[in-house]
């Protein structure tokens, strides 16, 4: 009998440390993967837009065939980054994640109101003045230099993917020229 309820206590607690590795690791792994892939699929500070057309399945998991996906992977070390978005009119949303894949930031049209968005990104260790950003344009500090900023737009049918991908095209990443204060 000892010998049984040892061995299912070993189990038991064999199975937990599995799987709390599992949830705790894992995801953390999956997400620097995706970070590195979509780096090796472009320039950084630079706004790609991701064909509708035979989406590449390594850049996106399981992208949905009724949104137009852009993304920018942002390097604000030395510089602030200026996000500019043509907002279509449909859904669309920006999502800013930070190096590890944490979602620091999302604004969808609804949330914006307007057809033109500006975000300017700014690490959150350094001092930013409010005078040195372009007027109407949000704040966001974020946690880490590094990161992912992705566009998605929904296409309600083909007869407008073309104007999706336009508005998507009129979006755009690019460091900014002030720099900002060192704390």
């Amino acid at each position: 009998m000892r010998r049984l309820l040892y061995w299912g206590t070993a189990t038991v607690l064999l199975a937990t440390v599995v799987h709390l590795f599992a949830v705790i690791f894992v995801p953390g792994v999956d997400s620097g993967q995706k970070m590195a892939q979509l780096e090796a699929a472009g320039e950084i500070n630079t706004l790609h837009r991701i064909s509708m057309k035979g989406t590449d399945p390594t850049l996106l998991t399981e992208p949905s065939p009724d949104l137009a996906y852009a993304f920018c992977k942002y390097d604000i070390k030395s510089r602030p980054l200026l996000v500019q978005g043509a907002i279509p009119p449909t859904y669309w949303s920006v999502s800013v994640y930070s190096e590890i894949g944490d979602n620091v930031y999302t604004l969808n049209d609804r949330q914006a109101g307007v057809d033109k968005i500006s975000l300017m990104l700014v690490d959150a260790s350094e001092t930013f003045e409010d005078e040195d950003r372009p007027e109407n344009t949000i704040i966001v500090r974020v946690p880490t230099a590094t990161g992912l900023i992705l566009f998605r737009a929904f296409v309600p049918d083909r007869s407008q993917s073309e104007l999706i991908e336009r508005h998507l095209d009129a979006s755009e990443c690019k460091t900014y020229p002030v720099r900002s204060a060192r704390r």
